[in-house]
């Protein structure tokens, strides 16, 4: 997400690492280029499986915090 506030304020969210809400399941993150003044946005793929595990192991009473993970 990115919006401009006023003349000289831009907010940008890029999303997040472990809980993707537009179901593209991966690291999301941004790149803002400081000459140009352009923001990136960008998903890098990882191996979640393993947070996903311990999760689960952890707090089975709670499958949301595995499931979201690899929601599509």
């Amino acid at each position: 997400m990115e919006r401009v506030l006023g003349d000289n304020t831009r907010l940008v969210n890029p999303g997040s690492v472990g809980q993707p809400r537009n179901r593209q399941p991966g690291a999301h993150w941004a790149l803002y280029d400081t000459q140009s003044g352009s923001v990136s946005f960008r998903c890098e793929s990882y191996d979640f499986s393993p947070i996903q595990a311990q999760a689960r192991t952890l707090h089975p009473e709670l499958p949301y915090l595995a499931d979201v993970l690899e929601r599509r």
